[in-house]
């Protein structure tokens, strides 16, 4: 674990991990506002990325919904939280809808093999942090350790 000059503290154990970490994070950031535009075959339009480099779809409907916040752990796990209760609650009494889903690559290949629901009903949960070995998440006015 070390920590760059951003204040961001990044898990590795080697370098292949550490480049496997990298590329698919920048797969998920890009490709999570151009999921219509991947189904269509142009989610590369407009995109620049450095030979190196790949851009594949992660995960996409029905595995993630109104995505607003992902995070990685030191053993891989991506957690994504989903406000689907935003702007005013779900339903005539307004419940609280947020959920925070935990998504797996468990063959290896780069695209979602599990996606499960970590946490629900939560109100409007807007970021994500992995510590101590669970996932820290805030949902105004509260912060939660799951």
């Amino acid at each position: 674990m070390h920590t760059r000059g951003t204040g961001q503290t990044w898990f590795h154990r080697n370098a292949t991990q550490c480049s496997t970490l990298h590329l698919l994070l920048v797969s998920v950031l890009v490709v999570f506002p151009a999921v219509h535009a991947a189904e269509t075959g142009a989610s590369r339009a407009g995109y620049e990325l450095h030979p190196a480099l790949e851009m594949k779809l992660f995960a996409a409907e029905p595995d993630i919904v109104d995505p607003v916040g992902i995070t990685f752990d030191e053993e891989g796990n991506v957690y994504v939280v989903e406000m689907r209760d935003y702007p005013l609650g779900i339903g005539p009494e307004h419940r609280p809808g947020s959920t925070v889903r935990l998504l797996r690559d468990e063959d290896g290949d780069g695209r979602v093999d599990k996606s499960v629901v970590f946490a629900r009903d939560l109100s409007f949960v807007t970021s994500i942090a992995p510590w101590n070995g669970g996932v820290i998440v805030t949902a105004p006015p509260e912060i939660i350790f799951l």
